[in-house]
């Protein structure tokens, strides 16, 4: 189970007690919510723009250093975008 899902899985286990359906009608309910919020987080993430980007040893530089260098261009070797999440 990837990440998403199991966020979703926490939301739709938390507060919503029982719901008035065969348990048939629970998984296409949960299916069903589950497609909605994956396709409301893709267009969050598909409307932002990078503030920059790094390279991969930037990963490296940010453990050991607590930063990396940001580039306002991408490139071929500086390909990982970075985005600002409020």
């Amino acid at each position: 189970m990837d990440e998403s899902r199991q966020q979703f899985e926490a939301w739709f286990n938390s507060g919503h007690g029982e719901l008035p359906y065969s348990d048939k009608g629970k998984e296409d309910l949960k299916t069903l919510l589950f497609q909605s919020w994956q396709a409301s987080r893709e267009s969050l993430i598909n409307g932002l723009e990078p503030v920059g980007y790094i390279t991969s040893s930037g990963f490296d530089n940010i453990k050991e250093y607590g930063y990396t260098h940001l580039n306002e261009e991408r490139s071929e070797k500086i390909n990982i975008p970075l985005y600002k999440l409020d």
